[in-house]
Order: C-alpha cells, then structure tokens, then sequence
C-alpha cells in the first residue's frame, strides 16, 4: 500500500495483478478506484507454475501493447523461520545492464522493541565492470523476444514459491506459538485442579 500511494502521488497510474485472495479482498475494501485482476488462490506447488503462467502471458501482452510502461514483482521472500520482508523488484523495462534498476528498494520490515520498524534499502551495483558489446549468432531481437517469456515465468514462479515458503513458515511459527500456549495453560489447569 505504500508503495502504491508512493506511485499515485508522483502522478502514475497503477494497474495491480493480485494473487490469492486475500491481496484481492484489501485492495477491493481501500482501493475501489484501481483495476484489479484477481487470480484463485494459490495452496499448491502446482499452482504456482500455471499461475507463473498466466501472470506472465498477461504482463508481457500490456507491456508489450505499451499499455504498461513498468512491471513490478511485490513479495515475501524466504529468509528464515522468523524473517518475512516485503521485497519489491522491477522486472520490465530490462536494464541493458542485465540487472535489475540500481534504484530498486527493497523494503525490510523489522522488530525493535516489540513494534515494527520500516528499513528501505537500495540495491548497490557497479555497471563498470558490465561489456555492453555482443556478438549473437541470430539476431539479438529474435533471442531476447524468445528469453524475455522465459526470464518472466521464471521471476514470478521465484517470487510465488518464495511467498508460499514465507507464509508456510509464518503459519507454521503462529501454530507452534499456540500448541505452546494450550500445553502452558494445561499445565496451569492441571496444577489448578489438583490442589
């Protein structure tokens, strides 16, 4: 949400592509003005590669029909058990660099003192050390045109199986914490009524 109000202030229009339905329903409740395509929710590792799929077939056909000029991936990358940051990555327009926008944040959420702190970082990179010169045995237009669906499908299945870990290990964190809760409070029962 805060990079999308970032966005609308400095006057660009946002499209979103939300997956599962969570995102949806936020977004539906706060932003009725913004063009939402929702997707089903994704549960399983299947899932995610016709996800990937479909997510890339329609960001590359705007892209491509100039109805998008920029095409951001927003998501929870695996870190540890107890480490869920909000990544943002720019995956179109490429950088002739090869990499990803020096200018990318990435948005670390943390804990200091029992509240949540924002850490924005951005991405450090040296194009020196980059040749910009190549030698293709067919013409560049035809390999980029035949890698870029490839790249894309393989950025958004990363960043769908990178969520799905991140929210495996959130529920699974939030199901230990109650297991040991209910054991703390039988032990307080079990103590309770056998006095």
């Amino acid at each position: 949400e805060e990079r999308l109000s970032m966005m609308t202030k400095i006057g660009m229009k946002v499209k979103i592509l939300c997956v599962g339905a969570k995102a949806d329903r936020f977004f539906a409740k706060r932003h009725q003005d913004i063009q939402r395509i929702p997707f089903k929710s994704v549960t399983r590792v299947q899932d995610t590669e016709s996800c990937a799929n479909w997510i890339t077939d329609t960001s590359l056909i705007e892209f491509m029909s100039g109805e998008l000029d920029r095409v951001e991936v927003i998501y929870t990358p695996f870190k540890s058990l107890l480490s869920q940051s909000p990544t943002v990555r720019t995956l179109l327009p490429l950088n002739p660099t090869g990499i990803e926008d020096p200018k990318d944040e990435t948005l670390e959420i943390t804990r200091d003192q029992g509240y949540f702190m924002k850490k924005p970082s951005v991405l450090s990179l040296d194009e020196t050390n980059y040749k910009t010169e190549f030698i293709f045995e067919q013409p560049a237009v035809r390999i980029l045109s035949a890698m870029l669906p490839l790249y894309l499908n393989a950025a958004y299945l990363h960043a769908l199986r990178e969520s799905m870990s991140s929210e495996l290990a959130a529920r699974r964190i939030t199901t230990q914490k109650a297991a040991d809760n209910a054991s703390d409070i039988i032990k307080k029962l079990t103590l309770e009524m056998n006095r």
